[in-house]
């Protein structure tokens, strides 16, 4: 506000004439700042405990300090990958196609990430009550049918906004279903 009413005031002396003054407008610079703040992945909440305890083998996962925020990271060519299921979640149990006896869910990253803290963006993985939750699925979810095949739904981004609690996640380096 301090600035847009000294460009005005000079704008108008410019305009009217009331003072000799050269109008610079080509050169003339508007300086900008940005007031976000960097936001950084909880990796504990009194509520939900330690992030890293939901990995199959904690030891895979790599844990370091990066500018203030602890940042998490699987090994060189594995990304995360998640596991819920469909009574831990909110999204619709199917019908045609029936799930195994463990109805289980894999919610996987997209083969570019290797960082946790970009998944965690990704996923909008979050502290819901005690239960660390995902509320976005990039490349919809996936599971195993009492056959055997792997089904892929809401690829299309149908879940979304849909929350599923985070039982297991893990590092791999595989190839995963809907890729």
């Amino acid at each position: 506000m301090y600035f847009k009413m000294h460009f005005f005031m000079f704008m108008t002396l410019c305009l009217f004439g009331h003072a000799r003054a050269e109008c610079p407008i080509d050169t003339f610079t508007q300086e900008t700042t940005s007031s976000s703040a960097k936001v950084c992945l909880e990796t504990y909440t009194p509520e939900c405990g330690n992030l890293t305890s939901l990995f199959i083998n904690e030891q895979d996962i790599e844990t370091f300090e990066q500018d203030g925020c602890t940042v998490l990271k699987c090994p060189a060519g594995e990304r995360p990958w998640f596991m819920s299921s469909f009574e831990n979640s909110e999204f619709p149990k199917p019908t045609a196609e029936k799930p195994s006896n463990n109805n289980a869910i894999d919610i996987n990253a997209p083969r570019s990430t290797e960082h946790v803290e970009q998944t965690f963006s990704q996923f909008g993985i979050e502290c819901d009550g005690d239960k660390w939750k995902a509320t976005k699925y990039p490349l919809g979810i996936h599971y195993l049918t009492t056959d055997y095949e792997t089904i892929n739904l809401g690829i299309d981004g149908l879940y979304d906004g849909m929350k599923s609690e985070v039982i297991n996640m893990a590092c791999i380096g595989s190839d995963l279903p809907g890729e």
